[in-house]
């Protein structure tokens, strides 16, 4: 199986590479042949043409291919991941052949487009102005660093904004081809560099290449990567840790049950259907809905999200909760197109509510499919869940969407069940998440399948204090205290921001990893905090709701209760992570 999967990598980087050769380099030979035919001299304004067209393929480049290979599709991104044990060394020679061989298959395919007014352009071919190698060198060497630091810093590092990556990424493309671009014409990648100049020899234009210019070029940019992934591990370590969640350790082998980590979704995704009859599973499109379909004149309710958070959303698809749950792969935004599938799936006439935890991915996709839902003559609202008081809505792309989820799901949910419209179910939801908080805390980090290895490091000793359900960073990192003490900073965190009393809600949450018996205990001590403050739990829930893989850890969340929202969240429930009352039947 790995020896498959390798190949997929291997064939997607090809493909990747050869892409970025006739997309850049072709729209930059493309660029001068037109110029010649007009007799306009190059400028600037023809560098921005070739820069854009560099950053829009490697955009596409990263959402087609970067979930099966990481879309390295450059050498000196690879050797640098291998470097930072990101990637490992076995795979590095089949990578790199398929890059080479990728920047040539480009070339020719430029070639095969131009012809020979292409080939007389240049096909794409660098070069520096003889005599001043130095600058050259320092060129290919600053920008290609910069380009590997971004990659660093936004693809290996936890705390990184999630989803940006492929903005960052393209971004830093186009800014230093810009400023390199006139020196050296901007390689920044061994493969885009001699794939041209290969073709060119090899269609018998070879004449005039500047072949003692190579080892400037591959120096450069070999040297620039390795120099970034050194400056990552330096710079990315957290504060008040010695450990670096940016380069750790290589963990060969996962301790999984799993197949294969391509395919987890999608083999989870038949386990559901299997043991869950009151469920359809749609296994192409990856979302799940109830198997009798949409009640006739009710709001529709849709969430969904990255997988590896269950029993969130799946789990809630049923009578008094979700119509449907889009499945992403694990930590992944679902993509529109599934998330508008789902939508026509479940609507049944009185509109759709979109559930959309405050992460940058599923807020983009979900509007995103609105639009086209909107288009089709659906109406669509949404709600966005932003409970973690953790982080700061200053600094960050707002509050991330915790716990709360599950609060707004059960009670928007069973408003719908009693048929209230569209516009009433939306402001419940609003109101729940409003009224809710919630703070978490990490033992452990997790291990995403794909990647082996554990998506940040924790001394024995460490907790990380209002981590997010991705491993997202929170406050601060500390030393393990007693769980009373735990509890008292997560619920001193959402009183400072929201002052709780009256009646409460309160759910203490495992995130994969804690028994429940821990959970109790932590309980236990929310139990006194909130007697020594005057709050009155009248509803609570214990165990795992929403959890991130197999981390260790508990969240903790809190809905300051109405007498409306008490009947809601006591109506019945009929789904696979809730169930309690008699749902109606006929």
């Amino acid at each position: 199986m790995a020896e498959v999967r390798l190949s997929r990598k291997l064939a997607v980087e090809f493909l990747g590479t050869a892409a970025l050769v006739f997309c850049g380099p072709g729209t930059a030979a493309a660029t001068f042949m037109v110029g010649r035919s007009a007799g306009v001299p190059f400028s600037m304004a023809q560098l921005g043409v070739i820069a854009l067209a560099f950053m829009m393929v490697i955009v596409a480049m990263i959402y087609t291919i970067g979930h099966i290979s990481g879309c390295h599709i450059n050498p000196a991104v690879t050797v640098a991941l291998a470097a930072a044990r990101r990637t490992p060394w076995s795979e590095v020679p089949g990578y790199l052949a398929a890059q080479f061989a990728g920047g040539v298959a480009g070339a020719f395919a430029i070639w095969s487009v131009l012809e020979q007014r292409g080939l007389d352009a240049g096909l794409g071919v660098l070069s520096y102005v003889p005599g001043h190698a130095r600058s050259a060198f320092c060129a290919e060497l600053i920008g290609t660093f910069l380009l590997v630091l971004v990659v660093f810093g936004t693809t290996t590092d936890s705390r990184a904004t999630p989803g940006w990556y492929g903005l960052a990424i393209p971004s830093i493309v186009f800014a230093v081809i810009t400023v390199v671009g006139p020196v050296t014409g901007a390689a920044l990648n061994p493969a885009r560099y001699l794939g041209p100049m290969i073709a060119r020899a090899v269609l018998g234009a070879g004449k005039g290449l500047l072949w003692n210019q190579v080892p400037v070029y591959v120096a450069a940019t070999f040297a620039a990567g390795l120099l970034a992934a050194g400056a990552y591990a330096v710079l990315g370590r957290s504060a008040g840790s010695g450990h670096s969640r940016a380069v750790v350790p290589r963990v060969e082998t996962a301790k999984k049950l799993i197949n294969d980590p391509d395919e987890i979704l999608v083999d989870a995704l038949a386990g559901v259907a299997a043991a869950h009859p009151s469920l359809r599973v749609n296994i192409e499109r990856r979302y799940i809905t109830r198997v009798a379909g949409p009640t006739p004149g009710k709001v529709g309710l849709l969430s969904g999200g990255g997988s590896g958070h269950e029993p969130l959303h799946g789990g809630f698809v049923g009578y008094g909760m979700l119509d449907a749950a889009c499945a992403g792969e694990v930590f992944t935004s679902p993509v529109p197109d599934r998330i508008l599938a789902a939508t026509k799936a479940v609507d049944a006439g009185a509109g759709v509510l979109y559930v959309v935890k405050n992460y940058t991915g599923d807020v983009l996709n979900f509007q995103m499919a609105a639009r086209l839902a909107a288009a089709d003559g659906v109406r669509v609202e949404a709600v966005l869940v932003d409970d973690d008081v953790a982080v700061d809505n200053r600094w960050t792309a707002g509050r991330r969407g915790t716990g709360a989820t599950v609060f707004v799901e059960k009670i928007a949910g069973a408003a719908a069940e009693q048929g209230a419209d569209l516009a009433s179910v939306a402001a419940l939801a609003r109101e729940v998440n409003e009224r809710s908080r919630s703070f978490g805390v990490a033992l452990t980090p997790c291990v995403v399948p794909a990647a082996g290895r554990p998506g940040f490091e924790l001394a024995d000793d460490e907790i990380e204090l209002g981590v997010g359900i991705h491993g997202e960073p929170g406050r601060a990192r500390g030393r393990l205290v007693p769980a009373r003490e735990l509890a008292r900073l997560a619920l001193d965190a959402i009183h400072a921001d929201a002052p709780l009393s009256g009646e409460v809600l309160v759910m203490v949450n495992g995130l994969g990893g804690t028994p429940l018996i821990e959970l109790y205990v932590v309980f236990a001590a929310v139990a006194d905090w909130m007697a020594q403050h005057g709050v009155t739990i009248t509803r609570s829930l214990v165990g795992n709701y929403v959890t991130s893989l197999e981390m260790a850890g508990c969240s903790i969340t809190v809905c300051r209760l109405t007498p409306l929202l008490t009947e809601l969240w006591d109506a019945p429930v009929d789904t696979a992570g809730l169930r309690w009352g008699r749902p109606p039947t006929g």
